[in-house]
């Protein structure tokens, strides 16, 4: 009888040790710190800092003073702040400097277009928290009165100044009876209003030449659609701003850029989506509209190439 119980309680002991082997660890369960570094200690994680947004979210290259701040009291390990350029895909990191018990940092960007941000330990760049925040630095200027958007360069990304076709001064045609762009009176309908066929010239000596894309953004859609003369290629490119968001959409290029694709982000003047065309079209131009596409619009708005 002896023998039975000792058998059974070693079993039932055994039974306990394997569960238990088992049973879920709690240090092993995934940091709420995520993407610390390992060599920080529990003490200084990022427990005690508040991340600030970025002041403003939408700016101008090398004009715009952006400014970034965290609390952190403890203040026991540098901070910075990464950049990771869409475009691009470049990375770089912004040093910060302790004011009290903040980590602050003032600085404007150099290159135009869309930037993830997040802050980083200086020292092994490793993320402080999992937020990762978004900001613009775009050469657009947009709501200068009265146009909605004024290029500093040609459509071609050329730097070409006030070019004139006809003795007209190169902007959107404003199609209701007081039209400032070539094509005027070819463009109807409300959508169409403030269209414009642009070239530098009334031949064909710009055929083939490389269209950039004129907002810092990402492509919207690109492909072909139907007009009277065939099909015509386009690319659309949207940009949110700190007010509306707008659509910048190219028709007739004689081909689309071979590394197009949808959500692509593009820099204004700089990022090459196609070439000057006649597809769907009796002579070589690129076919050019503005909309405002704010909460679902499709507002026809007015539009300036002034390379400068």
């Amino acid at each position: 009888m002896k023998k039975i119980i000792l058998v059974a309680l070693l079993f039932i002991s055994l039974v306990s040790c394997k569960k238990e082997g088992i049973s879920p660890v709690r240090d092993e369960e995934p940091s709420t710190n995520i993407n610390t570094s390992p060599e920080v200690s529990d003490e200084s994680k990022s427990g005690t800092m508040v991340e600030s947004m970025v002041t403003p979210k939408f700016g101008r290259p090398n004009i715009t003073n952006y400014y970034f701040q965290v609390y952190d009291p403890s203040g026991s390990l540098s901070l910075a702040v990464k950049l990771y350029e869409r475009t691009t895909g470049a990375i770089s990191y912004l040093p910060m400097s302790r004011s009290g018990n903040y980590w602050v940092l003032s600085t404007s960007i150099m290159n135009n277009g869309w930037y993830d941000w997040r802050y980083v330990y200086n020292a092994s760049h490793s993320n402080i928290s999992s937020s990762a925040y978004v900001l613009s630095n775009s050469r657009n200027a947009f709501n200068s009165s009265p146009f909605s958007l004024v290029w500093p360069f040609g459509a071609d990304g050329s730097s070409w100044s006030n070019r004139t076709v006809f003795s007209q001064t190169w902007r959107g045609g404003q199609e209701g009876g007081s039209g400032n762009g070539w094509g005027t009176g070819y463009h109807t309908g409300v959508s169409e209003y403030y269209s414009d066929d642009w070239n530098r010239g009334t031949g064909s000596q710009d055929l083939g030449a490389e269209i950039r894309s004129p907002l810092d953004g990402y492509v919207a859609a690109y492909g072909t659609y139907t007009t009277s003369l065939g099909l015509s290629n386009y690319v659309a490119i949207v940009q949110e701003t700190a007010g509306p968001t707008y659509r910048f959409y190219v028709g007739h290029l004689n081909a689309i850029e071979a590394s197009m694709y949808v959500g692509k982000y593009v820099r204004a003047g700089v990022t090459k989506i196609g070439t000057l065309g006649m597809t769907g079209a009796d002579s070589p131009h690129a076919h050019t509209s503005l909309r405002n596409t704010t909460n679902g619009a499709n507002t026809s708005v007015p539009f300036y190439f002034n390379a400068q």
